[in-house]
């Protein structure tokens, strides 16, 4: 199978963005109100999305909006605040580890909901995966409150993944309308969360405050997913699957490179076990899908 160079630009360039964003929220956290930054992130992000529906003549329309409404609820507004709570007090290489436990989540959620029945290596690697969760968690001690935080981060996010995949299955919505409308939902959610304590002291005399808001909210969340979605027009959903399995990794690696992070040799034991699982399930829808035409 081959690819042209800007299919391979994407399939490199997607994970390393998503990937280091963790680096840029870790450094985020000590310059701006959480959940007053998460709002601004998920409104830049709706915009751009906007934007570049219209410029592609993409319709906006949207057949159920109560249901958009609570997948940005969830997928977007709760998933975001949780991983920024989780990552304010916690490792950023940590965290992206502990949050990429989504895939895991959405195999046990599709079966009852969607009747998505899991494969023998879906069960193998959630047995790998819960095994390294409980090395970085240590079971010798308490779990810490940014772990829990983190974990429902996954968990929000697979249940968000889980609706929009049952949305879709009703609905023929343009994708990135959905994702610009259940974006800006969360933004509103978490602005009017936000209005009575206020939107707190965003330190904009550091000028990393612009870049980060700008890489959450214009590139990540914004045309990141764009590209994304080009992607999956041109190769094969499993292949786009498992090249985000590098998101982690690099979030890992930036993190030790730029803040410093040393995990633990605890910590690298669950890290390989996570790691290795996610690999299994990449791999296996892989091989449950046909090859791209």
């Amino acid at each position: 199978m081959q690819f042209s160079a800007p299919v391979l630009i994407c399939l490199a360039l997607t994970p390393i963005a998503w990937g280091y964003n963790w680096v840029v929220i870790k450094r985020s956290t000590e310059l701006a109100p959480l959940i007053p930054f998460v709002s601004a992130r998920l409104m830049l992000a709706a915009l751009v999305l906007f934007g570049t529906a219209l410029l592609l003549r993409r319709s906006l329309k949207i057949s159920h909006p109560l249901s958009v409404l609570a997948i940005g609820l969830i997928n977007t507004a709760l998933s975001f605040v949780l991983m920024m709570w989780g990552v304010e007090v916690s490792d950023a290489g940590r965290s992206a580890i502990l949050v990429y436990t989504m895939p895991f989540f959405v195999a046990l959620l599709a079966w009852p909901v969607l009747g998505e029945r899991p494969g023998r290596a879906q069960w193998m690697a959630s047995a790998v995966a819960l095994t390294g969760i409980v090395l970085l968690l240590d079971p010798g001690r308490r779990p810490q409150v940014s772990d829990l935080y983190l974990l429902g981060s996954g968990l929000a996010w697979a249940a968000g993944v889980v609706m929009i995949k049952r949305y879709q299955l009703r609905s023929s919505d343009d994708p990135i309308a959905l994702c610009a409308w259940q974006n800006l939902a969360g933004a509103l959610a978490l602005g009017a969360m936000a209005l009575p304590s206020g939107f707190g002291d965003w330190q904009w005399d550091k000028g990393y405050l612009y870049f980060a808001l700008l890489y959450n909210g214009g590139i990540v969340s914004g045309l990141s997913l764009v590209l994304w979605f080009w992607l999956l027009r041109r190769v094969d959903s499993g292949i786009a699957s498992l090249s985000t399995l590098a998101a982690p990794v690099v979030g890992l690696l930036s993190s030790m490179i730029e803040l410093g992070e040393r995990p633990a040799p605890r910590d690298w034991a669950g890290i390989a076990l996570v790691l290795l699982a996610l690999t299994l399930i990449g791999l296996s829808q892989l091989r449950r899908r046909p090859p791209a035409r």
